[in-house]
C-alpha cells in the first residue's frame, strides 16, 4: 500500500470513560492489556474486539509515549481506528504514590468486585509503582 501522506500512517485513538471522552488523538501504535494477553495495534490492523484487563495502555505517537492505567474495559480496533471503553482511567503522568495508595484502598474497600477481581486490580496497580 502506497502512503499518500502522514494521515495514512497514523491510527485514530479514542479513550472513553463512562463520564467523558478522555483522549482523542492520532497514534503510531497503541499497546493494550487484553484479557488474553497484551497486544499492539497499528494502522491497517485487522478488526478486533477484546476485553481489557487492569493494566496500562500505552499510546505512542512520533517519539512520545503516554501511559494510562485502566481497571478494565473493552477495546475495538479497525484498520484506521482504536477505541477503548474503560471503566476507570488514571493517566500515569498524574499518578503519585499518594494517589496510587488511595486507588489501592478504594479497590480494597469496594463492594462491587469479587475478591479475585479486586486482587487482580491491586496487582496491576502495584505493577505501576515503579513507573511513578
Amino acid at each position: 500500500m502506497k502512503e499518500t501522506g502522514d494521515m495514512t500512517s497514523k491510527l485514530q485513538f479514542d479513550l472513553v470513560t463512562p463520564e467523558t471522552l478522555l483522549l482523542s488523538t492520532q497514534a503510531d501504535m497503541v499497546n493494550v492489556p487484553g484479557v488474553e494477553g497484551d497486544f499492539g495495534v497499528m494502522v491497517q490492523h485487522s478488526p478486533l474486539m477484546s476485553l481489557v484487563r487492569a493494566g496500562v495502555i500505552y499510546v505512542e505517537n512520533d517519539k512520545e509515549r503516554l501511559g494510562y492505567f485502566v481497571r478494565g474495559g473493552f477495546a475495538n480496533a479497525t484498520p484506521a481506528h482504536v477505541t477503548i471503553l474503560a471503566e476507570h482511567v488514571l493517566p500515569l503522568k498524574d499518578l503519585t504514590m499518594a494517589t496510587l495508595e488511595a486507588e489501592i484502598k478504594a479497590v480494597r474497600d469496594s463492594a462491587e468486585d469479587s475478591q479475585q477481581a479486586k486482587q487482580d486490580i491491586i496487582d496491576a496497580l502495584e505493577a505501576v509503582r515503579p513507573l511513578i
